[in-house]
């Protein structure tokens, strides 16, 4: 009989974590999420892929709206809470970075628009930075059919000061596509999000350029479209196991990040991967185990 009542114990908490998963969706998260680096989504492989940060108090990726009550991208100071590497340090700290408010109850509804993605999205996350308990995610189709929740979780801290040990990633996939996704939390608080990020599966066309062009305004506006290689001598500024920067004497060295690698300063390499143009100082290439060709 206890062992009875224990199973059906466990079975009504994975269902109450997990709620109504759809045939041919995946949910991911709570999972904790301090950068990109800890998004499910980062070694996929998107024909298409956007990362919303919010920063400079600004939206900034195509084919999103966003939906609740006192929705606000403002400047909050100290009581920001922003995804923790937002700043380029991972320090436990958020404060001071962008990041969205909303009242909790309703929650921010996030509604993607096909026509300007060329689809809906086969993926869809987002992290949530602050706000009380209980939080809830949920998934829906293009017609609004649920593709299954996540919660009611219990995941804040109380604490209202920037601090990021509690931001968690929530997000689905279907193949099928994704056309909304909600957040919210209880309490009748306040609650932040983050990174919203959404792509479509699939392979990316290749594009070979300088370092320098990686700077140029429309390679930015390109660039969640495509994959670029890049090539040029290893630099011991800021080298480690997991990145270097490279220059092929354009004059605008970028910094690689490549967990793993086997390049030696001074190497030269040619390196594919995707290519983040929403870092503050330079542009960064993205790449996967192995994405790294060692030229001489």
């Amino acid at each position: 009989m206890r062992s009875r009542l224990f199973a059906c114990i466990c079975a009504l908490a994975v269902m109450l974590a997990v709620m109504g998963t759809a045939a041919g969706a995946t949910l991911f998260g709570p999972t904790p999420y301090l950068s990109f680096n800890d998004s499910p989504f980062k070694s996929l492989s998107f024909s298409a892929f956007w990362l919303e940060d919010f920063e400079g108090w600004t939206y900034h990726t195509p084919g999103a709206t966003y939906s609740g009550n006192g929705i606000n991208v403002g400047y909050f100071g100290d009581m920001q809470d922003s995804v923790d590497g937002d700043d380029g340090v991972i320090d436990g700290f958020g404060a001071y970075m962008a990041s969205m408010w909303a009242w909790g109850d309703p929650g921010v509804t996030i509604t993607f628009d096909a026509d300007a993605l060329g689809g809906l999205p086969t993926h869809a996350g987002v992290v949530w930075t602050d706000g009380d308990n209980p939080v809830m995610f949920e998934a829906f189709d293009g017609s609004g059919n649920s593709l299954g929740a996540i919660g009611p979780v219990y995941i804040a801290d109380d604490g209202y000061g920037g601090t990021t040990a509690e931001d968690r990633f929530f997000g689905v996939e279907s193949l099928a596509g994704v056309g909304s996704i909600r957040i919210t939390n209880g309490g009748g608080e306040g609650m932040e999000i983050d990174h919203v990020q959404y792509g479509r599966a699939g392979a990316r066309p290749h594009v070979l350029m300088r370092n320098k062009t990686t700077r140029d305004p429309a390679v930015a506006y390109a660039s969640p479209l495509y994959e670029f290689s890049l090539w040029g001598r290893v630099q011991a500024d800021q080298f480690g196991l997991n990145g270097f920067t490279i220059d092929d004497g354009s004059g605008a060295p970028v910094r690689v990040s490549i967990p793993s690698h086997s390049a030696l300063v001074g190497n030269l390499v040619k390196v594919t991967g995707r290519l983040d143009t929403m870092v503050r100082d330079s542009p960064v290439l993205d790449c996967a185990v192995g994405a790294i060709s060692i030229l001489d």
